[in-house]
């Protein structure tokens, strides 16, 4: 029943120098009903092996690209992407700035698990390797009326209740 979170993941995308003649990408996602199933959303690096490079919303259940930027990726170097999922607002950021947000009007997966994913290490998958780490979700709660970077304070905190710890 996960609804309003957020996910991030560090991501390395190949070495200095590398050069893709396939497809790749690498990110990290939300709102998965199932880890076999196709749906959920992508928030994308992207490298189309034609000289096109972008960042991207991706509605995984109809290979929909909900919203898009170009973004130049530079191989070798570490990014930290973060996704923010609020209501049917989709939030992407890298390394805190933000580069992408999208109202999914059919709001086709409203709640689910987060994840990472890439489309492989070598061969016709895409050639490079990618590399994930310190990936963490948030949870927050939706009846903010904006979103809060702050997430502390959703954390429960043990108090001193009549001399009793309780949450």
């Amino acid at each position: 029943g996960w609804n309003d979170y957020s996910v991030e993941a560090d991501i390395t995308i190949g070495e200095s120098g590398d050069t893709v003649t396939t497809p790749v990408y690498a990110c990290v996602t939300g709102r998965h009903t199932d880890a076999e199933a196709d749906d959920g959303y992508e928030i994308q690096f992207y490298d189309t092996a034609k000289g096109i490079q972008r960042l991207r919303i991706y509605r995984r259940e109809d290979l929909k690209e909900l919203a898009k930027v170009d973004f130049p990726i530079e191989y070798g170097k570490e990014y930290n992407l973060k996704a923010v999922f609020q209501g049917n607002k989709i939030y992407a950021y890298i390394d805190d700035v933000l580069y992408l947000d999208v109202t999914d009007e059919e709001n086709k997966c409203p709640v689910g698990f987060a994840g990472i994913r890439k489309n492989g290490t070598e061969g016709e998958a895409c050639g490079v390797d990618v590399k994930f780490d310190n990936f963490v979700v948030y949870d927050y709660d939706e009846k903010m009326n904006k979103f809060v970077e702050d997430f502390e304070q959703y954390v429960p905190r043990l108090e001193d209740v009549n001399g009793t710890m309780e949450y």
